[in-house]
């Protein structure tokens, strides 16, 4: 599992993979509330391979108004 933060690092994109489907991108809250720092906030979408699912974050993060630090 790979995360990465955004610049003002309150949020961030986890990316898991998910045994023959691909790989899962999920925003999180990084509260320091739960086991690991960081909450869900909401589900980015389920992809094939980590390139694409590396652009839609980017696209999804921006819409939200937050940029990832890459």
């Amino acid at each position: 599992m790979e995360k990465i933060n955004t610049v003002c690092g309150k949020y961030g994109v986890e990316f898991i993979e998910n045994g023959d489907y691909g790989i899962m991108a999920v925003a999180v809250s990084n509260d320091g509330q739960s086991y690991g720092g960081s909450s869900y906030w909401f589900a980015i979408g389920h992809y094939k391979s980590e390139k694409t699912a590396l652009r839609q974050s980017i696209k999804k993060m921006a819409a939200m108004g937050k940029e990832l630090a890459i």
